[in-house]
Formats: structure tokens, C-alpha cells, sequence
């Protein structure tokens, strides 16, 4: 496949990441971010354990690093200094347009589901009214129960029909049957 080179160091002065971190007193993750960067020139190589990046650090680099020209471009934003005053405020304007709108958009949306809930209530009160309407009707409609009748004897009885004495209370329908 490939020669393995020892990660740590090696005669032209490329490092592993680890070490070079120690040798300048800062965390890995510091050291890795540095090389994002691009102020190393680095280079990845191929180990045993798969591949790992190496760093040049310029000798008697102790604590503060020096920029080296890389291949890759730099991830740091760049910033135009050139910028004027009112081209910030007219930025700071709009931006400040742009959240009112969105503040509006927010408060509208609150009101409507204000309103919708207050929509809601009413609606839940004109059923419960109906209801409440419905039932007092059907009481007032229901017959009234035998039980609950006082009614005197002559209207109990079946005039006329033979084989019933005067005094015979009117039986269901089912009890033909039964009795008879």
C-alpha cells in the first residue's frame, strides 16, 4: 500500500497534532482549530491506524505561532474595513424593519387566536343554552306516567265491552296473551 510514517515526528520537521499542541502549551482542540485556520502548513498522512495530520512548526516556535502560506484557503471571515457609517445604519434600519414586521405578524396572530377563542366560548354557551331549551321541552312533551295519575275508578273502566265488568282496569296489550 503505502509507507507508514511515525506520526510524532519526523526529519523534516512535520509533527503530529498532539505534540505540537504540548510543545506550544495549548489544548488539542486549540491546536486542530489553528489548523482550520491555515496558520500551519499541514499535511495528512497515512498511518497504521488510518490517516492522521501533521503540522510545520517554524523552529523556535514557542507559545505564539507564525503564519506559513498553505495551499487552502483561510475559513476566517474576512471583514471590509472599508465599510461606512450610514452603510451600518442602513443595515441596523432594515434589520430592525425586518423584526417589526415579524413582531406584527406575531401580535395579529395572537389577536386572532384570541378572537377565535373567544368565538369558541360563545358558541359553547349558545349550545349549552339549546340544550338546557331542549330539555325543558321534552319534559313538557313526555306523557305522564299512570303511576303518578290519580284517576277515579269510572275511568278505568271499559263500558260496553263484553265480558268486562265495570270496575276492570285496562290491561296492556301484551296480557292477552299471557291470560288468555
Amino acid at each position: 500500500m503505502g509507507v507508514t510514517v511515525d506520526v510524532t515526528q519526523t526529519p523534516d520537521g512535520w509533527i503530529g497534532l498532539a505534540e505540537a499542541a504540548e510543545q506550544l502549551g495549548i489544548s488539542l482542540d486549540a491546536m486542530r482549530r489553528r489548523v482550520r485556520r491555515g496558520e500551519y502548513q499541514r499535511r495528512q498522512v497515512r498511518t497504521r491506524h488510518g490517516p492522521a495530520w501533521q503540522v510545520r512548526l517554524n523552529p523556535g516556535a514557542q507559545g505564539e505561532p507564525t503564519v506559513a502560506p498553505t495551499d487552502e484557503p483561510t475559513v476566517a471571515p474576512m471583514v471590509n474595513g472599508a465599510a461606512t457609517v450610514s452603510e451600518l445604519v442602513a443595515y441596523l434600519r432594515e434589520r430592525d424593519q425586518v423584526r417589526d414586521q415579524e413582531l406584527e405578524r406575531v401580535r395579529s396572530d395572537a389577536q386572532a387566536k384570541a378572537d377565535a377563542a373567544a368565538l369558541w366560548m360563545a358558541r359553547a354557551e349558545l349550545l349549552a343554552t339549546q340544550l338546557q331549551q331542549a330539555q325543558e321541552r321534552i319534559l313538557a312533551l313526555e306523557a305522564p306516567r299512570p303511576d303518578s295519575l290519580e284517576m277515579a275508578p269510572e275511568e278505568l273502566t271499559t263500558p260496553g265491552v263484553p265480558g268486562r265488568g265495570e270496575t276492570d282496569v285496562r290491561r296492556p296489550w301484551w296480557a292477552f296473551w299471557r291470560h288468555g
